[in-house]
């Protein structure tokens, strides 16, 4: 065959030579040191994108500091390490221009992700203490910024992280600080969407998504806040109109599932107890007893004014001359007036139904101990046999459960 032009010979070297360059080991920190001038905030005012940056930092593991300890390449490569974050943390301010934040809220977030254990371990809190400063950004509408979206995600992607490194001495202190950080800024971002007209809106998951993962993360940090948590997750689970985004839906009910991993027994801070398996029991009553709640309206007309099911369940979940516990979400969700009764009953219905999908992600979920739970089956049972009762279906009885 004849031989290949000589232009694209010259080209195929070019890049060879071009692609060796960029995995030697010199040419890591070069490139480091070149990127705060790529994102700098004159180059992003004018278009620049920091996905670029992004993509060649993770395509060629440039935060992963792999040198032998003491070498000179190493400390080469730490100090351009060192010399690129510390840009990124003098973008992450709050007068920074919103490209600026943007820029540094997205790489941070992939240097939680990419960078060394111990460069994470030092870096933990002021990173945590500059992203929450931006989490609560927001538009002359009063909605979040990107930049505030994407410091809320990197907050939950750092407490993702440090709690694989719990037992690392500072780490826990340092943990807990961000996460508490995380679900501050969570809840504010739920509060304020509550009065608008797409309730709960995308930017709502982005906060239940946070709060799920300082549950999952670190729950004891969050045990001061158990109220507030469970009241916000309650309104987005309960409150949402119908059609709401089903993903919302079930990201709120999947954090509210496990809630009870604090160990606190929300509404009941007074009791002083911390008890992970006695909270899980406590809610789950609670849900129940709400569950039968929404089932005496959604229901009227279609069950026996002396219902079994429904008496039998009250005075197991209530018993007689038992103080109530306080009601799921502490009451806050908002009170179904000025609809029709048709209607009315509709929602009373979803309602129940979003309770029956809290009550299934509840028997799901983990559980963080390996004691039993103390949850009757019987109550459980009690409220499906009640529902299906009146849908005229029947419950199949399985061996050890009551009948």
């Amino acid at each position: 065959p004849a031989p290949p032009p000589l232009r694209s010979t010259l080209a195929a070297m070019a890049m060879q030579d071009a692609a060796v360059h960029v995995h030697s080991a010199a040419a890591k920190p070069r490139i480091l040191r070149a990127l705060p001038g790529v994102l700098s905030d004159a180059r992003l005012a004018s278009g620049a994108d920091c996905a670029t940056a992004e993509a060649a930092v993770r395509h060629h593991n440039w935060l992963c500091e792999t040198f032998d300890e003491g070498s000179n390449a190493a400390a080469h490569h730490a100090a351009a390490v060192d010399v690129y974050l510390e840009h990124l943390e003098s973008l992450a301010v709050p007068h920074a221009s919103e490209h600026a934040k943007m820029a540094a809220c997205r790489p941070l977030e992939q240097a939680c992700l990419e960078c060394g254990p111990r460069r994470f371990v030092a870096s933990l809190g002021r990173w945590g203490a500059a992203l929450g400063k931006l989490a609560d950004g927001a538009d002359r509408d009063g909605n979040p910024t990107p930049s505030a979206r994407a410091a809320l995600r990197a907050l939950a992607a750092m407490t993702r992280r440090a709690s694989a490194m719990m037992d690392v001495p500072g780490v826990r202190k340092e943990a807990a600080t961000v996460a508490q950080k995380t679900a501050a800024a969570a809840l504010r971002r739920i509060e304020s969407r509550e009065s608008s007209a797409v309730f709960p809106s995308d930017d709502a998951g982005d906060a239940v998504d946070a709060i799920a993962v300082c549950l999952e993360s670190h729950p004891a940090a969050l045990r001061p806040k158990t109220d507030a948590v469970e009241a916000a997750l309650v309104k987005v689970v309960l409150e949402s109109p119908h059609g709401t985004n089903s993903t919302i839906l079930s990201r709120a009910t999947r954090a509210l599932a496990r809630l009870p991993r604090t160990g606190a027994f929300a509404f009941e801070s007074a009791s002083g107890i911390a008890d992970p398996s006695k909270a899980y029991a406590a809610q789950t009553r609670r849900v129940l007893i709400a569950l039968h709640d929404e089932l005496d309206h959604g229901l009227r007309g279609m069950e026996s004014t002396s219902n079994a099911f429904a008496k039998q369940a009250r005075s197991a979940l209530v018993p007689a001359g038992a103080a109530a516990p306080p009601p799921l979400g502490g009451g806050a969700e908002k009170m179904i007036k000025g609809e029709k009764e048709s209607s009315r009953q509709e929602t009373r219905l979803d309602r129940a139904t979003r309770l029956f999908g809290l009550l299934a992600e509840q028997l799901r979920a983990p559980f963080p101990s390996a004691q039993g739970v103390p949850v009757a089956a019987d109550l459980v049972l009690g409220a499906v046999r009640r529902a299906l009762a009146a849908d005229g279906a029947g419950v199949a009885v399985a061996p050890g459960l009551p009948t």
